[in-house]
């Protein structure tokens, strides 16, 4: 069964920083630690930090975008 829920774009977001930030602590702890260091986990972590930063980076442009009152981020002549 699929439930839709109402969600804000900065909850969104918040979550999207939220989960990055997880992977982070979970890699760091992992090199750290080094006993349980597993090449397939790091990859990964790495992956899933690497696609968040993206969405995550989207988002904030698409917010300076619309700061500027333009779609792509460029100013009116």
């Amino acid at each position: 069964m699929i439930y839709v829920t109402k969600t804000t774009a900065d909850h969104l977001y918040r979550e999207l920083l939220g989960d990055r930030q997880d992977n982070v602590e979970a890699l760091t702890k992992m090199i750290i630690e080094g006993e349980h260091f597993n090449d397939d986990e790091a990859l990964m972590y790495s992956v899933r930090i690497k696609l968040l930063t993206e969405y995550i980076d989207e988002i904030e442009a698409n917010e300076k975008a619309a700061d500027a009152g333009t779609s792509d981020g460029l100013k009116g002549n």
